[in-house]
């Protein structure tokens, strides 16, 4: 997969990134990782640089899902995808 362009803003996307970004989601490395940390935290056992860490992958989910549903929003509005 190829990563859509980052600062381009989303009405600007070529339909087949726009496809990837609405379709896709926070590689699986990332996400097991953030799952693993959220699991310290609930346990009180976060320690050193996890916890910056775990701020940093809560941005980054964060981000990811805001420009997906963005994604999602034009990619509708194009006709590439219907609303479920």
């Amino acid at each position: 997969m190829t990563t859509p362009t980052i600062n381009l803003p989303i009405a600007q996307l070529p339909d087949r990134e726009l496809l990837e970004l609405a379709n896709g989601g926070m590689p699986p490395e990332q996400t097991s990782r953030l799952a693993l940390l959220a699991a310290k935290q609930r346990s009180g056992s976060l320690i050193g640089d996890e916890v910056p860490e775990l701020g940093a992958l809560l941005q980054t989910y964060s981000d990811g899902w805001l420009r997906k549903t963005d994604a999602l929003v034009e990619a509708i509005r194009r006709g590439l995808m219907v609303p479920m």
